[in-house]
């Protein structure tokens, strides 16, 4: 017979500092803030930015001179080193249970249900140990008999602990709700699931904790808050509603895009072409890397939302057949772009996405035709992709089509005037023993 569910939490505490500051640890004791593509909002602060009163997602021009007088260090979002370095903590946690879900870059869900773990708060203690000393990247660990219990009990750590890590153990409200009382300490709003869209609604009724919220009738909850708010509370309460997606809780993901904003107006239709087709390269090699294909690729272009007439124009195409050819997925990508495109207007975003995705395994040749011609046309292709997605790995990019350029200052790119070295995926990027910051 199967024992009562437990999971834990594994957050990474102010993520993307913390991996800024892996390879700075001047900058350990120092305000610290990531902003996003063209440097435009905060999307990562160290505690001594919160404390500041700098909110999450806050445009970076309406508090720079707050960040230079107090001595903010700022960096542009290095993608590439943070995601590096969330699948080496990805790798770490796997030594501490079979079944791990990666739900997010920062945090990953593990079940602990058939494993025999004498001391939970020990063992979650002993695991924010254990990540530190092998990423350098402090983490919450919360242990739960739900995954939102596990999820709360983080974020209790958070609130204790700060950017220090460490475990808290909140299995033993199972069965004992509302014995406990730790959830008093939890506001409603940080409850997973409720979050900000029915937070303001919970305060009208006067329920300000989560502690609040897992007393609720069921009735009323489902009323209120409907089918996955009900789940909410009773995993509030112990009940486990929710299993462990193997993997990657981004697997079954149902499209894939790749958008940016650009670092100035682009009003040239080769420039956006040159955009479009890099944002295509992106999609495809994401497709191959799941063995999926896809039916349908759309294409979307937006001017700039603070300067009037504020226009957005998308569009899609459908394939003949499923692909993740990037030539082919480029072809139309251009098209779609053409016929859309209006030389009256400066383009300040721009996107791709793909749409009807199946595995790469279900593909099916045509029934009229040569079947035998086709499916060797198709093999070729793939180990086309498969050299190109090999060299590029190696190279960086080396190998692309034509029409992306080569100008690394095009109009459409991002600024990054403050972004950190590659010190995980660049030879040329290793950090140096004796230099600065070292």
């Amino acid at each position: 017979m199967r024992q009562r569910s437990i999971f834990a939490l594994v957050d990474c505490n102010n993520f993307f500092v913390s991996c800024e500051r892996v390879f700075r640890p001047d900058l350990l004791a120092r305000p610290v803030a990531v902003l996003s593509n063209n440097d435009g909002c905060v999307v990562a602060r160290s505690n001594e930015v919160k404390a500041l009163g700098v909110p999450m997602g806050a445009p970076y021009f309406k508090h720079k001179s707050v960040f230079e007088r107090h001595g903010v260090k700022t960096f542009s979002a290095n993608f590439r080193l943070y995601g590096d370095m969330s699948q080496r903590v990805a790798q770490t946690l796997g030594q501490f249970s079979p079944q791990t879900e990666m739900y997010s870059i920062d945090e990953s869900f593990l079940d602990l249900s058939d494993l025999e773990i004498e001391d939970l708060q020990a063992w979650s203690n002993g695991v924010a140990k254990v990540v530190k000393r092998h990423t350098g990247i402090p983490v919450s660990v919360g242990v739960g008999a739900s995954k939102t219990l596990a999820k709360a009990a983080t974020e209790l750590v958070k609130q204790e602990r700060k950017d220090s890590g460490g475990g808290l153990s909140l299995v033993s409200l199972q069965n004992e709700y509302p014995a406990s009382g730790k959830l008093k300490n939890l506001p409603v709003g940080d409850v997973w699931g409720i979050g900000r869209r029915f937070e303001a609604k919970m305060l009208g009724y006067g329920i300000r904790t989560a502690y609040d919220l897992a007393a609720l009738n069921d009735r009323w909850v489902r009323q209120q808050l409907g089918v996955v708010g009900l789940r909410a509370v009773k995993e509030l309460r112990g009940e486990s509603c929710f299993g462990i997606h193997q993997g990657s809780s981004l697997d079954g993901q149902k499209s894939i895009s790749a958008t940016r904003s650009f670092g100035k107006g682009v009003g040239s239709l080769h420039q956006l072409e040159s955009a479009v087709a890099s944002f295509v390269a992106r999609v495809a090699v994401k497709l191959r890397s799941k063995d999926q294909l896809a039916w349908q690729m759309g294409v979307f272009i937006q001017t700039n939302r603070h300067r009037p007439p504020y226009q957005t124009f998308t569009g899609q195409a459908c394939l003949t057949g499923p692909s993740s050819n990037t030539t082919e997925l480029t072809r139309q990508a251009l098209t779609v772009l053409r016929r859309m495109y209006d030389s009256d207007f400066s383009y300040k975003r721009a996107g791709v996405f793909v749409n009807s995705l199946v595995s790469a395994d279900s593909q099916q040749l045509p029934l009229v035709g040569d079947a035998s011609n086709m499916l060797d046309r198709l093999n070729s292709q793939d180990r086309l992709m498969a050299a190109v997605d090999s060299l590029n790995s190696r190279y960086r990019g080396a190998i692309g089509l034509a029409v992306r350029g080569v100008d690394s200052r095009a109009d459409w790119q991002s600024r990054r005037r403050n972004v950190s070295p590659a010190y995980t995926t660049s030879w040329n990027e290793l950090p140096r023993v004796g230099a600065k910051g070292f």
